[in-house]
């Protein structure tokens, strides 16, 4: 479930770089910071540490980001982490993604593959979703061998799993249907 935070300063950052043309730096930045915001995170826990005065979390954060990152975004993760929000900045991250993602006719699509994907493959998988959704689509792959063949893919709330995993899990069904009758 998406916190009050989450959907206000997501939302905040993401009106802010509209309203500045800044969207698609902003997008990038956010996409490189993420990782470290993640929950459970060892920088999340530094700057959520009470024995850290605010001033002394903000030095961490600029020396962390500054000069590598839009100065909005910089100045958002700040706010957040002074108001007491640093474990609430990755979902503000991803709330923003979804904006632009909405804003844009973008839809992430969740693929999971027994083995990396050639660029060609990519291409043509995308091309297919695009078609399919009216979206543009930004792939998101994973490398699972235990898939075994075939792609899996989510995109807009529906799955489709084309793995031989999924195909013998079928065929096993079916046989245990067969079997009980």
């Amino acid at each position: 479930m998406e916190s009050d935070a989450i959907r206000e300063y997501g939302g905040a950052l993401f009106e802010l770089a509209r309203e500045e043309g800044a969207e698609d730096a902003i997008l990038s930045d956010v996409r490189g910071v993420k990782p470290f915001f993640e929950r459970g995170s060892d920088f999340v826990r530094l700057l959520d540490c009470p024995n850290i005065s605010h001033r002394e979390r903000n030095d961490v954060i600029k020396r962390a980001f500054y000069g590598r990152i839009n100065e909005y975004l910089l100045n958002f993760i700040c706010l957040m982490t002074e108001r007491g929000y640093a474990g609430s900045i990755y979902g503000a991250l991803d709330k923003f993604i979804e904006l632009y993602n909405v804003d844009h006719a973008i839809s992430d699509a969740y693929v999971v593959s027994a083995v990396k994907l050639t660029q060609a493959q990519r291409s043509a998988l995308a091309s297919s979703l695009s078609a399919r959704t009216g979206k543009k689509v930004n792939l998101i792959c994973r490398v699972d061998p235990s898939v075994i063949g075939g792609i899996s893919v989510c995109i807009d709330g529906e799955k489709f799993d084309g793995t031989i995993t999924h195909k013998i899990s079928q065929i096993r069904r079916k046989l245990d249907e067969l079997s009980v009758n």
